[in-house]
This record gives structure tokens, C-alpha cells and sequence, in this order.
């Protein structure tokens, strides 16, 4: 059981408002993906299977390094 939760934690999930679900979004590596993810639930409606079919599809943030 433990284990199962565990796993859950980790997944997408629409959370009860957008701002819960946007918080999720901080430390994600596909943290722009998760912003579309958040507004495809809570702003345009859509079903939570395809808003995770995009999310899932999305390729992960690149991150720029600052030049010293």
C-alpha cells in the first residue's frame, strides 16, 4: 500500500483548484508542460486523460545556464 501511494505521489494530478495544481509545477522538470497540464483541466475543461496524453507527450524544460 505504501508503495502504491508512493508511486502516486510522483504522477500528475489535477489537484482540487488550479493554484494547487500549479504549485505541483515548481520543481517539475516539464514545469511548462504542467502549466498547460493545470490550464487544460481547470480553464478549458478537458478530460483528465487528455490533458495527461499531452502532458505526457511534452519533452522536458531546458534549462539555460547563466554565463559567468
Amino acid at each position: 500500500m505504501l508503495a502504491m501511494l508512493s508511486l502516486m505521489a510522483c504522477e500528475m494530478m489535477p489537484r482540487n483548484t488550479l493554484k494547487d495544481c500549479e504549485l505541483q509545477c515548481k520543481d517539475n522538470p516539464k514545469a511548462k508542460a504542467c502549466l498547460i497540464f493545470c490550464d487544460c483541466i481547470h480553464q478549458k475543461g478537458h478530460t483528465l486523460d487528455s490533458c495527461l496524453a499531452e502532458y505526457d507527450k511534452a519533452p522536458a524544460d531546458t534549462v539555460k545556464k547563466k554565463v559567468k
